[in-house]
């Protein structure tokens, strides 16, 4: 009975959507993947759909693509995308959206693999698969397998953010209710590595949880925030800070709903602005700066664009309502938070 009371409430707080939608229109988007590239915000959806649209416009255009659309990045000018038209059985093609134009894509075949992330450099990317790391330049591959297989470093593993930095390869999972981890990579070695989470006693360590978004901490360039985000009859989050293999608690703060204990906000979106960070927890939008305990914010305004409720309200950012990480974080009142 307990149990019961807690759904309902959870999904009366959690799915009241932040913009409505009249009846007639399309749903909220699934989004998978957000990244902003020449002038515009592009969106890959769950069901492998580009949507792209510029500041002003009142609708999205669909991107043709070659097949399903896996996943993006973006080097800020162009934008990278995965596709498959095999289900991911044999091959994948990489190419770029540039604003002149597109490039011939890159055929890339599989090893029985999944892909755990994409990231964009200038003119080159980054492929990282359950089993390889893949540079792709104008030269072609190179390839550098794992050492261990990433389908084995958690329960079920799905993917939800990625970040290279100090010499690593961050990437964060999000399996709703089966849990999360954090995993680094040595790009040129394949070796693999979980962080974890030391307890206040340093004598316990445990998974990360739930990872919702990475960025290079702004303050300490060698360590990284992270966003942690679960809404399961009750939310559970917080903002970590990550120095080496261990992650630490940045900032923690208890979600009060009538006849439960021990919630706490759960946190989404994250991105750097200027000289602060922004980071989405349930109960709204928080400015985390380098001396100052984070401030709670009003969240942005919404308008609609097209399937889509977008705002550019916060300098530097393009804020998209609606459920994120492929679907896995609950409701459509999460922001993803993508910097222009």
């Amino acid at each position: 009975m307990v149990k019961l009371f807690r759904i309902a409430i959870s999904l009366l707080i959690f799915v009241t959507p932040l913009s409505t939608h009249a009846e007639g229109n399309p749903p909220p988007v699934i989004i998978e993947k957000a990244a902003f590239a020449a002038g515009r915000t592009w969106v890959l959806t769950v069901d492998g759909k580009l949507l792209a649209f510029a500041p002003g416009d009142t609708n999205v255009n669909e991107t043709p693509l070659m097949g399903r659309g896996l996943t993006i990045c973006t080097d800020g000018k162009s934008l990278g995308v995965i596709t498959s038209n095999d289900n991911e059985k044999a091959s994948w093609r990489f190419g770029w959206i540039r604003p002149g134009g597109t490039d011939v894509p890159l055929a890339i075949k599989t090893k029985g693999e999944k892909i755990a992330g994409l990231i964009c450099h200038d003119q080159s990317a980054t492929l990282v698969t359950t089993r390889r790391v893949l540079r792709i330049g104008p030269m072609g591959l190179n390839e550098t397998p794992l050492t261990q297989d990433l389908v084995k470093t958690t329960i079920i593993f799905r993917p939800s953010a990625i970040l290279e930095t100090g010499g690593r390869i961050l990437i964060g999972t999000d399996a709703g209710e089966w849990g999360g981890t954090l995993i680094a990579i040595a790009p040129n070695t394949g070796e693999v590595k979980t962080i974890k989470k030391v307890s206040g006693d340093g004598k316990a360590s445990y998974s990360v949880g739930n990872i919702q978004g990475l960025i290079q901490n702004p303050w300490k360039p060698d360590c990284v925030f992270a966003t942690v985000g679960l809404v399961h009859f009750g939310p559970q989050g917080e903002i970590v800070n990550v120095c080496g293999q261990t992650a630490t608690t940045m900032f923690f703060k208890p979600y009060e709903i009538k006849g439960s204990t021990g919630d706490s906000v759960a946190f989404y979106g994250l991105v750097k602005v200027r000289d602060a960070v922004l980071a989405y927890g349930i109960d709204g939008l928080y400015r985390l700066t380098q001396n100052g305990k984070p401030a709670l914010e009003p969240r942005p305004k919404l308008t609609p664009v097209g399937p889509l409720h977008v705002s550019y309200d916060l300098p530097g950012v393009v804020a998209l309502a609606g459920r994120s990480n492929g679907g896995m974080s609950i409701g459509v009142q999460v922001l993803t938070l993508v910097a222009r």
